[in-house]
C-alpha cells in the first residue's frame, strides 16, 4: 500500500519531509474514504497523521535554518508549502469532527496512543468550542469540547501560515473562511475572508452561497444576501441549499421582516476546496 511504502521511506530517512507528509495524507485519505468506520480507530490514525505532520514541520524548520546559515542573505523557505499546510489543517478539522461525534469512551487514549511519537499539543488551553449532536450519552464531554476547540484553533493557525506564504491562495482563504464561519462563529473575520476569495474568483460558488447566508443571518444585509444568492443561482440553478435560502429570504422580504431575525435555519454549503 501507499501507506506502507511511505513508512519504508520514513524508516530509511526519518526526517524525509515528503515521506512524512505522504504517509499522513494516506491516513487522511483512508479516513475520508470511510475505510476507518470505527471512531476510536479513526481518532488514533488521525492523531498519528497529525504527529507525522508535526515531525515534517520540525524537519522543515531545521532545513530552513540550515539554508539560512549557508546563504544568510537569500530569501526563501523550507519545503513545506501551502498544499501541505492546508492538508494538515483539513486533517485537524477531521480529527475535531471525530472527537465531537464520538463518546469519550470510544476515543479514550487516542490522543496519547495513536500518534507516531510524542509531540505536544500546541492548542492546549484554547477556548472550548461547544459541540452538540454527539452520538454518546453520558460521560464528561468537557474534555472533548476543549480538545475540539484546540484542534480547530490549530487548524486556523495552519491556514494562516499558508496565507503568509501565499496571501491570495483561494483554497486557503475559502477553507479558513468556512472554519471561522461555521465552526468558530467569527462572522466578521469570515466575511472578510469570503470577500478576499471573491476578489480572486468572483464566481466562486461556495463563497457566494456562504457569504450570502452570513450577510443574511448575522448582518441582516438582506439586499446584499439577495444579490449573492442570485449570482450563485446563475451558476448553479438547481442547487437545493441556495434555492432554500433564497426562498426564505424572499419570504422575509415580502413580510417586511427586515427588523427581525429569520425564523428558519439557513443551509450552508460548507465544503472544502482540496489542495492536495
Amino acid at each position: 500500500t501507499a501507506e506502507g511504502l511511505y513508512e519504508r521511506v520514513i524508516q530509511l530517512q526519518p526526517r524525509n519531509i515528503d515521506g512524512l507528509v505522504g504517509k499522513a495524507h494516506a491516513l487522511l485519505v483512508a479516513h475520508r474514504s470511510r475505510q476507518l468506520d470505527d471512531l476510536g480507530r479513526a481518532a488514533g490514525r488521525l492523531e498519528e497523521a497529525r504527529q507525522l505532520f508535526a515531525r515534517a514541520l520540525t524537519a522543515d524548520k531545521e532545513l530552513y535554518v540550515r539554508q539560512q546559515r549557508r546563504q544568510p542573505y537569500k530569501v526563501g523557505r523550507g519545503l513545506m508549502d501551502v498544499t501541505h499546510l492546508c492538508t494538515m489543517a483539513a486533517l485537524l478539522e477531521d480529527l475535531a469532527d471525530v472527537y465531537a461525534s464520538a463518546p469519550p469512551a470510544d476515543i479514550e487514549g487516542a490522543a496519547d496512543g495513536g500518534g507516531a511519537g510524542g509531540g505536544e499539543d500546541r492548542g492546549e488551553g484554547a477556548d472550548a468550542v461547544v459541540v452538540s449532536g454527539g452520538k454518546g450519552g453520558g460521560g464528561d464531554m468537557r474534555g472533548v469540547d476543549t480538545r475540539v476547540g484546540a484542534l480547530l484553533r490549530e487548524a486556523t493557525d495552519m491556514y494562516e501560515r499558508a496565507l503568509e506564504i501565499e496571501p491570495r491562495h483561494v483554497a486557503a482563504l475559502y477553507n479558513l473562511a468556512l472554519l471561522r464561519d461555521a465552526r468558530l462563529e467569527e462572522a466578521e473575520a469570515a466575511a472578510a475572508l469570503y470577500r478576499r476569495v471573491l476578489a480572486q474568483q468572483p464566481e466562486h460558488f461556495g463563497t457566494l452561497c456562504n457569504l450570502g447566508a452570513l450577510l443574511e443571518s448575522h448582518f441582516q444585509d438582506f439586499e446584499g444576501a439577495r444579490a449573492l444568492y442570485e449570482q450563485a443561482l446563475e451558476l448553479e440553478p438547481s442547487d437545493s441549499a441556495t434555492l432554500f435560502n433564497y426562498a426564505g429570504l424572499l419570504e422575509a422580504l415580502v413580510q417586511d421582516s427586515r427588523s427581525r431575525t429569520r425564523t428558519h435555519n439557513l443551509t450552508h454549503t460548507h465544503t472544502h476546496t482540496h489542495t492536495h
